[in-house]
């Protein structure tokens, strides 16, 4: 007996899910309480599901930096983002470094047809995924060596698969690969003209979106212990950024 017409019922059920489940995880990154909702689909197993690259993070433990594992890093720098754009003390200290029109104007940009906003929350999302594809022990202690190059590559195939376009899979490829690269300038401070040039190079001018993905990554690393004083230095850090870079939108 054929199995090709329970192997086509098959096929297409998985396909439904498949289509399904990105059209979930879609409407949660257009909420500007995505965290929330993420958090409910990685508890029914639906978000791993979609995503499968996210489950090695879970239970995978940092340095005493970070509160959380790496996956629960990955949700919490989602809501990072989030609060940046509702009103509360974390918003109000960074409008009070930034001119927010210009800010509101840029996520509302559209690439592929998705918002920068909802590529964004996406890139925080996957922001930290190859962290443990690059794990190594380096002086008695975890390290994750370009791990921004190793999450871009190992979740390119996904990003097709839930269906980003060319130009939207680019920039979230750029968010996830570089989403540490602004703070190399803290390095060796005031950064050459070279350096800004560089930077602005390997960020293809994605300067503002570039500096959001490393806020919320800053932000959520402390978990409930981040204090409002680091996030103000982070914030001035931003702004210092853009001026260097001739992208000022201070107020």
């Amino acid at each position: 007996m054929s199995t090709y017409g329970n192997n086509t019922i098959k096929l297409t059920h998985g396909l439904n899910l498949h289509n399904q489940l990105t059209k979930q995880l879609f409407e949660a990154l257009r909420s500007r309480d995505s965290e929330i909702v993420l958090r409910e689909m990685d508890a029914t197993g639906m978000l791993t599901t979609i995503i499968p690259e996210l489950e090695t993070g879970r239970g995978f433990i940092q340095p005493t930096l970070h509160y959380y594992d790496v996956l629960n890093h990955n949700l919490s720098a989602v809501g990072a983002f989030d609060r940046l754009l509702k009103q509360n003390e974390w918003s109000n200290i960074f409008r009070k470094n930034i001119n927010w029109d210009e800010i509101s104007a840029i996520l509302e940009k559209k690439i592929d047809g998705l918002s920068i906003e909802v590529l964004l929350r996406l890139g925080c999302l996957l922001h930290d995924v190859g962290k443990p594809n690059s794990a190594i022990e380096k002086n008695e202690r975890i390290v994750f060596p370009k791990h921004g190059l190793i999450g871009s590559n190992l979740i390119s195939s996904r990003l097709d698969k839930i269906g980003l376009e060319a130009s939207s899979k680019n920039f979230v490829s750029l968010l996830i690969r570089y989403h540490l690269r602004a703070g190399r300038f803290a390095q060796s401070w005031p950064p050459s003209k070279q350096s800004i040039e560089s930077f602005l190079r390997d960020v293809e001018g994605w300067v503002i979106p570039i500096l959001l993905i490393q806020l919320a990554d800053g932000m959520a690393t402390k978990g409930p212990y981040q204090t409002l004083d680091r996030h103000y230095r982070h914030c001035e850090f931003f702004a210092r950024i853009l001026e260097l870079c001739n992208l000022s939108t201070s107020k």
